[in-house]
């Protein structure tokens, strides 16, 4: 038998969530703990499934060059709540909101008063950029840099101008 064909048939360590999980699935029923599990999370998929119509109904409004800049963020008290990545679509997103308020068709009934635009960076756009480094001069500026060293009465500064013209 190969070491594969014999992890199959191992039963988990003692205390591990797989074992509990495994007990639990035997006493209850594999069912009865979908159930469970599904009862649980139900309120947050339907959340995830109304703000994803919202979604829609204002990819459908957008312009193309917006769609891919706001995201429905959040619906609190009949206030739509958009994010963006940055200052300069928020303002766009604010200055067509009385637009939005009028042409959006909420899904199921539901009703919205006022739309509110929040900005939240992409956190690709956060990463710091690696930063260059120069390994030489180029020689005119080398030769300019050279120069102004040997004007320098100050000795500690002039050292250190002509070792910076020497990169």
């Amino acid at each position: 038998m190969n070491a594969t064909k014999l992890a199959v048939h191992e039963q988990p360590k003692r205390g591990t969530r797989l074992a509990k999980f495994q007990k639990i699935a035997i006493v209850f029923g594999m069912n009865t703990v979908n159930n469970i599990i599904a009862k649980r999370f139900r309120p947050i998929v339907e959340r995830a499934h109304q703000l994803e119509e919202w979604q829609q109904c204002l990819e459908v409004v957008l312009d193309p060059g917006l769609r891919s800049q706001v995201k429905v963020a959040n619906l609190v008290n009949e206030c739509l709540v958009l994010q963006v990545d940055s200052p300069t679509w928020a303002t766009r997103v604010r200055f067509i909101t009385p637009q939005l308020l009028s042409s959006l068709i909420p899904p199921r009934g539901l009703r919205i008063k006022e739309i509110k635009c929040i900005v939240r960076p992409d956190a690709n756009a956060l990463k710091p950029k690696k930063r260059q480094i120069i390994r030489h001069l180029p020689p005119e500026a080398s030769d300019l840099i050279s120069m102004t060293a040997d004007a320098i009465k100050d000795p500690e500064l002039k050292r250190a101008m002509q070792k910076l013209s020497e990169i």
